[in-house]
């Protein structure tokens, strides 16, 4: 039945397409419909609780212009399906907390520990609808439930009952079963908790946990590999200059904070060679940031100016010798530096 059932829907959509239809032509009256519904998307346009599904909604290539008739039958056939895939809710040790040593046995959660996560609250007091009106309606039918069972509104519905458990160990999740998807669908209402994605973990430091799912893990995995490729060619133009080399190590301390790296006349290139590679190595888009910005020189600039001591540094604050206050952090320092530099040359102009 239900092969059948698409066969239909996708016979509609189909023919639509291969009219290469038009609005305004004719003398026929179409609308766009969507032929993945807007609701499965990740990023839809529309208000309401996220899907499962990558991409845009709006791309053209998921739009057709049916007739008025076949709007209304195709929208009465666009009934939520649950994914079928799988995703794993991970513990976000970026944010572990004030235990930095993966070995301690109190890094992240004590071993047994774990969080009990329900729907959760918006700030007005309510609780938050986790699905929309097509995915209750559809998971209330395949688990047998009333209408309504799955309501926010109903106090004593199953979403009161619904507490889903997370410790140190990766909780996977099948989306296909109905019950895994009120599992997964609740914990996304927890977004001050969970990130929805590996690609936002680390956008919130409230973030504990990240749901990671294998077309993200893809993407990140496919991003990394670009910037590692980017950050190497760069490294490339540079490898040799030894000016350079040293100009890139003291403006990196300045960005990240550490410790300078003491480099003089006397230092080897290949010592040089070998610290900037191990960055590309560990940190590729830190390096990318760095070389690639606008304000290196003045950057570099601050390095060498606290080299030779024209310029203080009291924690993240810049200062002149005379103490003068350049700026709290380097971005602003880098700023009133540039903005200095603009109105000397406009005043000598």
């Amino acid at each position: 039945m239900i092969d059948n059932y698409s066969e239909l829907y996708f016979g509609i959509i189909n023919n639509a397409k291969a009219e290469n239809r038009k609005k305004g032509t004719c003398g026929v009256y179409y609308e766009k419909h969507h032929i993945m519904p807007d609701f499965m998307f990740k990023n839809r346009s529309r208000k309401g609780p996220a899907g499962h599904l990558l991409g845009n909604p709006n791309d053209p290539g998921n739009l057709v212009l049916l007739t008025f008739n076949k709007t209304k039958t195709v929208e009465s056939m666009s009934k939520f399906t649950l994914p079928q895939k799988k995703v794993k809710v991970k513990p976000n040790f970026d944010n572990a907390g004030w235990i930095k040593n993966p070995r301690h046995a109190a890094f992240f959660k004590i071993e047994g520990a774990y969080e009990s996560c329900p729907v959760a609250m918006s700030r007005s007091g309510q609780l938050k609808n986790p699905f929309t009106n097509e995915e209750k309606a559809a998971l209330e039918e395949m688990l047998g439930y009333t209408s309504n069972e799955l309501s926010v509104y109903n106090k004593n519905g199953i979403l009161s009952e619904v507490y889903v458990r997370l410790s140190k160990d990766p909780l996977e999740l099948d989306l296909a079963d109905p019950m895994d998807y009120i599992k997964y669908k609740v914990l996304l209402t927890n977004s001050d908790r969970i990130a929805p994605s590996i690609k936002e973990r680390n956008k919130k430091a409230t973030y504990k946990f990240y749901v990671e799912d294998m077309d993200d893990v893809i993407e990140v995995q496919s991003k990394s590999a670009n910037i590692q490729q980017t950050a190497w060619k760069e490294f490339g133009k540079m490898e040799d200059n030894k000016g350079r080399l040293a100009a890139f190590i003291k403006v990196y301390g300045q960005v990240m904070r550490i410790p300078a790296t003491k480099i003089d006349k006397n230092t080897k290139l290949e010592f040089l060679q070998a610290k900037v590679s191990e960055i590309v190595q560990s940190k590729p888009k830190d390096f990318v940031d760095i070389v690639t910005s606008e304000d290196f020189d003045t950057m570099l600039l601050v390095a060498e100016g606290i080299d030779t001591g024209v310029i203080k540094k009291d924690g993240t604050r810049y200062f002149l010798e005379s103490g003068d206050k350049l700026g709290d952090t380097l971005q602003a320092t880098v700023s009133y530096l540039k903005l200095a530099a603009s109105a000397t040359s406009a005043s000598i102009s």
